[in-house]
């Protein structure tokens, strides 16, 4: 999913002003999302504690808990798939 998405939706679909707010959180969980993966990505899943012992990212929970919010939001728009929006 990229952030034309947002717009391809808001173009493409009549949303009410609830489904807009559910879309703006959505975009933000996007948001959200993408900056902790790079993150994580950029430092590794593994990352030593300030005691030099390995362990877990700790924007691991983070990351999940944005994904997790954006996949709820994007259910509740309950959008008709590509195959049925034709």
């Amino acid at each position: 999913m990229q952030p034309l998405w947002f717009d391809r939706v808001r173009a493409e679909f009549v949303l009410g002003p609830d489904d807009e707010a559910i879309l703006c959180a959505a975009e933000d969980a996007y948001k959200r999302w993408q900056e902790l993966k790079e993150r994580i990505d950029t430092d590794g899943i593994m990352v030593s504690d300030r005691f030099g012992h390995p362990g877990a990212h700790p924007l691991l929970g983070a990351e999940r808990a944005a994904r997790n919010a954006l996949a709820e939001l994007m259910a509740k728009l309950r959008l008709p798939k590509d195959d049925e929006h034709a």
